[in-house]
């Protein structure tokens, strides 16, 4: 099906170059220019199964590659539609210690790719964070791994945050939560909202929140849920309320770092009307509405067109968790004097 075919899941390429950009042995224009070629490349080499699809989706190969790559992404693809997908620390840290012991199901090699990365944050400073090291070495080795790797994730997420109002970084920030439609937890809400979420994510990433989406889309995108949450139900490797606690005091080094099931200020909230951007704080009185401007919906946030990036807008950093996705309009590679 369509959807299913415009995506390239988790290439190995991109652990490489984040090795590589790790030893900061290559100047950065070159660096952006190795992504964008590379990119364009995976994109042409699936051209046949990608058939007339307008966007293409590449998933990051783990949240170890997260530190390194996201600058470079933002910088080579400013105009691009950029998904950043946020879970806990407990449930990441769980999900990255089944697939390293092959309890997931799913592609072998994508298996192979994400425990190779789960348990080495790259390009990241995180572990010179003051204490994290005694903190960490209280948690078992195949726990400790994916603590870091998850922090630093979170880390660049914030960072970039930071600076958004230079380097233009706007996600459509979501929380997986919302997506599996749990309802356990705070944040995740009381009825079961994977639907509204999904299509939501859907409008963004394919630039079609002004159209409705094609049947045989939804009905991919749908089974691919459906795949992943039998993927996450099936993972065994539980964490005891003991390894709980030195989980969150590890996260707790990093003052900037809120823990358990916080909600990501700017996620996106599950609804018709959806926003990129949450409501800002208000500085007067409580029963005065914010500006129009303050909470603007898709129609300011994505245009019709695929490729499409919002304006740059200021707001405050939290919590986020480690995987990013990004979309680009393979059309634009046939366009002459394109660099």
């Amino acid at each position: 099906r369509r959807f299913v075919q415009a995506v390239i899941d988790c290439p190995a390429w991109m652990v490489s170059l984040a090795l590589v950009i790790e030893t900061n042995s290559v100047q950065a224009a070159r660096i952006d220019k190795v992504l964008f070629a590379l990119c364009r490349m995976e994109a042409r080499r699936h051209k046949d199964q990608i058939k007339d699809s307008r966007t293409v989706v590449f998933n990051l190969p783990g949240q170890a590659v997260v530190p390194a790559l996201l600058p470079v992404l933002q910088r080579v693809f400013p105009c691009e539609r950029h998904v950043f997908v946020y879970d806990g620390c407990a449930a990441s840290t769980s999900r990255a210690m089944a697939s390293a012991n092959g309890k997931l199901h799913g592609d072998a090699d994508e298996l192979l790719y994400t425990a190779e990365t789960a348990f080495v944050s790259i390009g990241s400073a995180i572990g010179k964070t003051r204490g994290l090291k005694e903190k960490l070495a209280m948690l078992p080795a195949n726990m400790a791994g994916p603590v870091e790797s998850w922090m630093g994730s979170v880390d660049s997420f914030l960072k970039m945050k930071d600076d958004e109002k230079s380097n233009g970084y706007l996600p459509f920030v979501l929380r997986l939560g919302f997506l599996l439609g749990r309802t356990d937890g705070i944040g995740n809400g009381d009825k079961d909202l994977s639907d509204v979420c999904l299509l939501n994510a859907m409008q963004y990433i394919t630039g079609t929140r002004s159209r409705p989406l094609k049947e045989e889309t939804i009905n991919a995108a749908n089974d691919a849920l459906k795949l992943a949450k039998l993927d996450i139900l099936g993972e065994s490797v539980s964490i005891s309320k003991e390894q709980r606690v030195q989980l969150e005091a590890c996260v707790f080094c990093h003052k900037g770092i809120l823990i358990g099931d916080k909600t990501l200020l700017d996620t996106v909230q599950p609804m018709k009307d959806w926003s990129l951007k949450a409501a800002k704080k208000l500085q007067s009185c409580a029963c005065c509405a914010p500006e129009e401007d303050d909470n603007p919906g898709p129609e300011d946030d994505v245009s019709a067109t695929p490729g499409a990036f919002a304006p740059s807008m200021g707001r405050k950093p939290g919590y986020v968790d480690g995987k990013v996705s990004f979309a680009f309009d393979p059309t634009k590679f046939n366009k002459p004097g394109r660099t």
